[in-house]
């Protein structure tokens, strides 16, 4: 209540300090008539006429309307002060909502480059059907995803702190896949015999050493799904999402999809190969 009165004062001495500095021409002007009518007035008549001087006290007609007058240039000022501080206000309000923005930019540029960045490309992605042989347990049949990842880092240096594969299936499952690392990776093709270094899995080599600002890692990633998921996996209406999060939490989301052709040849970058034949 007390912050209400507060501000009704500050308008209505506002206004009338603005109704008096804005018509002060009008103010002497108008003092000026009454004083020549009222005082200099009887004096001139007296002169004029040699009878005594006969003093005029202004009529109610005249109270009413000087007041009436001053009552609707008031009420004029008090619309033109809320008119003018809204304005103020308005513009106030504007120069720091700029402010708050221009220094959450600048925030965001800090943040940019006092973090990690990473940026994800892969090479050709091979889904199949294999089976796990553990000594001393019986033999697992799986769906697997072996895909090459390369990693670019824009901004400080960071380690890789976890990496996870989600396959979109035509039916609406999404399944995430069991992260593994075989002893040996082999794969055969009609034509090629690739054999990968397990140093060069994803899991190990980011996550051993950072990787620099303006470097990269080039790593493979394998995962296990549910046995029999070839088929759909492999599905033109497939998606993939592979999730890497730096040392920060930072999650960074790269997609795949079967839509396009089926390469003729394997696209892995030669540094994570131990062999071919």
């Amino acid at each position: 209540m007390f912050q209400v009165l507060l501000a009704i004062r500050h308008l209505l001495w506002h206004s009338l300090t603005n109704l008096i500095g804005g018509w002060m021409g009008t103010t002497i002007l108008a003092l000026a008539v009454g004083a020549i009518r009222y005082i200099v007035g009887p004096y001139i008549d007296a002169w004029r006429s040699g009878a005594p001087t006969k003093w005029q006290w202004p009529t109610l007609g005249d109270i009413i309307a000087v007041a009436g007058t001053w009552l609707l240039l008031f009420g004029l000022s008090i619309a033109s002060t809320i008119y003018k501080d809204h304005h103020a206000l308005a513009e106030k309000v504007t120069a720091i909502e700029k402010e708050k923005e221009s220094a959450l930019r600048q925030l965001d540029q800090e943040r940019d480059r006092n973090h990690p960045k990473f940026e994800i490309t892969s090479g050709t992605y091979i889904i199949g059907d294999m089976e796990l042989i553990v000594p001393g347990k019986p033999k697992e049949s799986h769906t697997h995803f072996f895909l090459p990842v390369t990693v670019y880092n824009h901004g400080t240096p960071s380690i890789i702190k976890g990496i996870k594969l989600t396959a979109h299936l035509k039916d609406g499952r999404n399944l995430e896949g069991d992260a593994f690392l075989p002893s040996q990776s082999e794969m055969n093709f009609r034509d090629l015999h690739l054999k990968f270094r397990m140093s060069s899995a994803l899991a190990i080599k980011g996550t051993a050493n950072p990787i620099a600002t303006g470097g990269q890692c080039d790593g493979f990633v394998y995962f296990l799904f549910p046995p029999g998921l070839r088929d759909q996996m492999l599905d033109r209406d497939t998606k993939y999402t592979l999730q890497i999060e730096d040392i920060n939490s930072i999650k960074y989301d790269y997609g795949l999809s079967n839509v396009w052709p089926k390469p003729t040849q394997m696209s892995v970058p030669p540094t994570m190969l131990e062999g071919t034949r």
